[in-house]
């Protein structure tokens, strides 16, 4: 079977990388993939300086027999080692008998990730270095990658988009200006009347007796075809020439081209829901591989402050745990405790910001001053126990003491 050996160069970085890629054609290799597409070094290639990017290097391109077993050993150490230990079998599925290895770099394609580091043989995965980024959904190493993190999927519905009550002709669909024109393109009613004698639909049928059929047609197209600025906000007669072939994009792969640039107005024709790979978790699998005596950092989050304080607390650690998480773990019961002594350790760290009263943010921002360890600061509190419990207020009067006798002016506005 034809296959590339890869070895990952840079991974999810900004810049151009230039110079690495003469780099390397000076060393000999013609190849790397680019962001997912196989092309040669002694192209023209630009990259957008500040835009994320992937490429490796390919080593080889070969068939995998017998008598190349030698020859595939040793592409297979270069790789790692060029990789710094990991190695990515590039194969396309078979889709002919005879399949050139031209063709490999255009083919339905499947990648094998081999490392020197941790992986798992049964499942294929190998896990990247452990670096706070793996651990965080707003980064692309540790993000779910159905939902980038969110974890939630809006997606574009036809209840939302479309009156059952209405026709074509009456405005139906919903994300039409008064002008006529699909919300922010140039795609107008020229399109929707082209699109309604092309294909023999009555535009004065409500939207509700219209077959299924006809409906799955006018909101996800029959052909799929290349979007971009040009034939959406630039020149929609493209679309034109293309259904007087009968072939339509469909209004909903426009909006969600559409979304990428405009996201808040068009966020009313989309319906949400919890992202079914990552469970709302946020982060993808490799990232809740990752455990701590039987927690990963989801559940640890998921825990109150008290809790993670009694855990973090009563935690017994190996020696070698110890050696390596001796500062790590210092740092999170300091930051913890400096939570919980602010009264707000019924509180999961996970908790959403947006939903905290104007009391919880204020002793959450005075736990990260009380970490910050500042001198000379003056502090001025607005009603800092809204929402805190009688028997907390000792604990937040403890707090501000504590820094006040570091040298700081604390300023309490208080009504009760």
């Amino acid at each position: 079977e034809a296959c590339l050996i890869l070895a990952p160069m840079v991974q999810e970085r900004k810049g151009e990388s230039r110079k690495k890629q003469e780099d390397w054609a000076a060393e000999g290799y013609v190849r790397a993939r680019i962001d997912g597409e196989v092309r040669r070094l002694d192209e023209d290639i630009r990259l957008a300086r500040y835009e994320k990017h992937s490429i490796e290097l390919v080593v080889d391109r070969l068939t995998i027999t017998a008598e190349e077993k030698s020859r595939f050993t040793e592409s297979v150490e270069k790789a790692l080692l060029l990789g710094n230990g990991l190695a990515i079998l590039h194969y396309g599925k078979k889709t002919a008998e005879n399949e050139t290895k031209n063709q490999l770099e255009q083919s339905p394609e499947k990648d094998h990730l081999f490392s020197q580091l941790m992986a798992c043989p049964s499942c294929q995965i190998a896990l990247p270095e452990m670096e706070p980024r793996l651990f965080s959904f707003n980064a692309p190493q540790g993000a779910c990658p159905s939902c980038n993190g969110i974890g939630q999927l809006s997606t574009f519905s036809e209840e939302k988009l479309c009156d059952p009550e209405l026709s074509i002709s009456e405005g139906a669909i919903k994300c039409f200006t008064e002008k006529g024109n699909l919300l922010y393109t140039k795609v107008d009613q020229r399109h929707v009347n082209s699109l309604m004698n092309n294909f023999e639909i009555n535009d004065k049928t409500l939207w509700k007796n219209l077959s299924v059929e006809q409906r799955q047609l006018i909101l996800y197209g029959n052909t799929k075809m290349k979007l971009g600025v040009s034939n959406i906000f630039r020149f929609p007669g493209q679309f034109l020439n293309k259904l007087e072939k009968q072939q339509w994009a469909g209004f909903i792969p426009i909006l969600q081209f559409v979304f990428r640039f405009v996201k808040g107005p068009l966020e009313k024709f989309q319906h949400t829901s919890i992202c079914p790979d990552c469970e709302g978790k946020r982060l993808n699998k490799m990232a809740l591989a990752v455990r701590l005596h039987g927690h990963n950092i989801n559940s640890l989050s998921g825990e109150s402050i008290e809790d993670s304080v009694n855990f973090f607390d009563n935690l017994k650690l190996t020696e070698t745990e110890k050696k390596i998480g001796r500062d790590i773990f210092r740092e999170i019961r300091d930051r913890l405790h400096f939570l919980n002594d602010v009264g707000v350790g019924y509180l999961t760290l996970e908790r959403s910001a947006a939903t905290l009263s104007g009391g919880e943010g204020q002793r959450i921002r005075l736990a990260s001053q009380l970490g910050a360890g500042l001198q000379g600061v003056l502090y001025v509190l607005d009603e800092p126990s809204i929402g805190l419990h009688q028997s907390d207020n000792k604990k937040l009067i403890r707090t501000l003491k504590k820094l006040r006798d570091r040298g700081n002016t604390v300023l309490v506005v208080e009504h009760d």
